[in-house]
């Protein structure tokens, strides 16, 4: 296997996973939630790029809490996400140490992305999938031309 770079690549070598990209991305933030709120912004970044509930909700929940200038002490966090989901104080200690390295942000920053990205065309095709069947062909084209213009906002 060729890297981008041109360089080998062991085969041994396990790539790291849009869900373990999340799961630092929330650990990062849990560890630096100012530095990573500011990247966040810089970038575009959503929580709504993150495909898991949970990580989703925690995110969204120390966002919050930074936003209004509110303790983002772990207890803290945890109490107001476990109003929103079943959350175990174990789970959330368990992720806050996860990756506390801030300088690998940007790069789970951009897979998290990139997996919301893919997901989102996967879904635009399952759909079309479904109503090429269904539909009619003038009909069928509007709505892949409607929604890939929907999705080229979004992405954009």
């Amino acid at each position: 296997m060729v890297s981008r770079a041109g360089k080998k690549v062991d085969p041994q070598i396990e790539l790291v996973k849009a869900h373990e990209s999340e799961r630092a991305l929330v650990s990062i933030l849990l560890n630096y939630p100012e530095d990573v709120s500011l990247k966040f912004v810089e970038t575009g970044f959503r929580t709504s790029d993150i495909y898991d509930n949970r990580l989703r909700i925690v995110a969204e929940t120390m966002l919050g809490q930074v936003g209004q200038a509110k303790s983002t002490d772990i207890r803290v966090i945890f109490e107001l996400a476990r109003q929103k989901d079943q959350l175990e104080f174990f789970e959330l200690s368990e992720l806050y140490t996860v990756c506390p390295i801030k300088s690998a942000l940007t790069d789970h920053l951009e897979l998290v992305r990139t997996a919301s990205k893919r997901r989102a065309l996967q879904i635009l095709l399952h759909e079309m999938q479904a109503s090429v069947t269904s539909e009619e062909l003038p009909t069928f084209i509007s709505s892949i031309i409607a929604q890939a213009e929907s999705i080229r906002d979004e992405i954009a």
